[in-house]
């Protein structure tokens, strides 16, 4: 495996830790809590968002819109600075509704990171 995939699968234990994998977590879900389009724009886009995103200003603004609870916030912020936020902001919206996805380009963008919207839908800006 590559340091990618060893960051989101530990990225995941700390926020699952019940549950042994993403799969398993994942597919019971159904579709309707995210259109897969959204899912999947969100998907291709991870590398990028993990290597530039900078999570506090998006995570701040993600909270304010309801999208991650205070919960979830502390259980971000308490890991490291190694992108393993930015996987779990990730990870968070992809769990949500269409509402978070666009919630999270708008995060993005008003603090300054359109070039990372324009990755992840390019026709938004």
């Amino acid at each position: 495996a590559n340091d990618l995939q060893l960051q989101y699968a530990k990225v995941w234990q700390l926020l699952f830790p019940k549950v042994e994998s993403i799969t398993a977590a994942t597919s019971s879900i159904p579709d309707i809590i995210m259109t897969k389009e959204h899912k999947d724009k969100l998907t291709r886009a991870r590398a990028d968002v993990v290597d530039h995103m900078v999570p506090t200003a998006v995570l701040n603004k993600l909270q304010a819109a309801g999208i991650v609870n205070s919960r979830e916030v502390a259980r971000i912020k308490k890991m490291g600075e190694d992108g393993s936020q930015n996987e779990a902001i990730g990870i968070y919206c992809r769990k949500k509704t269409d509402r978070a996805f666009n919630a999270f380009l708008k995060a993005l963008k008003d603090s300054s990171q359109e070039h990372i919207v324009r990755l992840i839908q390019p026709w938004i800006l």
